[in-house]
Order: C-alpha cells, then sequence, then structure tokens
C-alpha cells in the first residue's frame, strides 16, 4: 500500500484494525488510554506554572540545556515513558536538549549522566544513535594509563636525546669527506 503521506495515516490505521479483527478474535480494552500524558516544557509555561511543577519535582528546577531551556525533570521523563530514550539523539528528539546554538556542546556530558543513571547502564555505554556509537571510549583511569605510559615514552626519548648530545661533545664531527659518521671513524 502506497501512502500520500501523513493525512492518510488515520484511514490506514482504520484498515489495519479491520484487517486484523478478521485473522485474530480481538476486543477493545477496558483499561485503554485514549490520550497520553502531556510532555511538561518548562520553558513554555508560566513563572507560577513553573514554580507549582518545580515544587512537585525538584529535577525540574535543574536547567541542564541552557540553550533550549531543557531541564533535567524532563529529560527524565523522556526516558521513563513508554518507549522512552535511550540514546542522546532520542533525547534530542523528544526534548530539543543538544538542538540549540552550541549543538550539544555543553549538555552532552549532563545529558550522558542522567541517561546512564536512569537507564542504570555504565556511562561508556551511553549512544549517540544506538548500536556501536559510543560516546566514550573509557573512564579517565584508562586515560590516565594511556598518559603515563606515553609520558615513559617520552622520558625514554629524551634520555636518548641526550645521549646523543653527550656523545657528539665528546667525539666532534670528522672532516676527512671519506667519513660517513660523527664519531671521526673512517669508513670505507
Amino acid at each position: 500500500m502506497e501512502s500520500p503521506g501523513l493525512t492518510c495515516a488515520p484511514a490506514i490505521g482504520r484498515l489495519t484494525v479491520d484487517l486484523v479483527k478478521q485473522i485474530i478474535p480481538c476486543s477493545e480494552k477496558d483499561s485503554f488510554i485514549q490520550t497520553r500524558k502531556g510532555v511538561v516544557h518548562m520553558n513554555e509555561l508560566e513563572l507560577k506554572e513553573q514554580i507549582e511543577q518545580i515544587k512537585k519535582d525538584p529535577t525540574y528546577g535543574n536547567v541542564v540545556c541552557r540553550c533550549e531551556l531543557v531541564t533535567e525533570g524532563e529529560l527524565i521523563d523522556a526516558i521513563k515513558r513508554p518507549l522512552g530514550a535511550k540514546t542522546l539523539d532520542g533525547l534530542k528528539r523528544r526534548t530539543r536538549a543538544g538542538a540549540g546554538r552550541c549543538q550539544a556542546g555543553f549538555c552532552t556530558p549532563k545529558a550522558m549522566e542522567i541517561l546512564a543513571r536512569e537507564l542504570g547502564i555504565p556511562i561508556e555505554e551511553v549512544t549517540k544513535s544506538g548500536g556501536t556509537s559510543r560516546m566514550l571510549l573509557g573512564g579517565s583511569k584508562d586515560r590516565a594509563n594511556t598518559s603515563q605510559n606515553n609520558t615513559q615514552q617520552c622520558s625514554t626519548e629524551q634520555s636518548s636525546a641526550k645521549q646523543d648530545i653527550i656523545q657528539q661533545e665528546n667525539n666532534p664531527p670528522c672532516n676527512n669527506p671519506h667519513c660517513n659518521t660523527q664519531s671521526g671513524m673512517e669508513t670505507r
């Protein structure tokens, strides 16, 4: 079936329900909720409503994304609702966190912390768009070990360079045109 767009979606939904009813006997659920709970956007509320929301849940008072004025409470709501966000892109689509002027330059670390905490996963497993699009490769101790290894390598290279300088001072270059070394020894 080819759909000309969103305007046909309700009709396609009703057609699909009728087709499924022909195959599987089903009835409407008594506890079905027709409309879902609205998403709270703090930047769209009046000051009085913002204060009331923060009194109900103080996380709505913590601004995470300054560009789009998205709060921690909004991010938590986006993660915990049915079919909630599991990635940074999921949070961005649901709340606009990271869609502002800085393009997530300032809010990404805090958004990652909130995602990891609410999903109960290590921060290294937080992804941008799912799959293997990890944002971090390791913890700070991993970087410290790498840095320490690099420092050791640099000090070894510096020691080698110092030895070369000392050797050159003790053995001045040879003026002989047949000489191929700095030590003054002739090679043929």
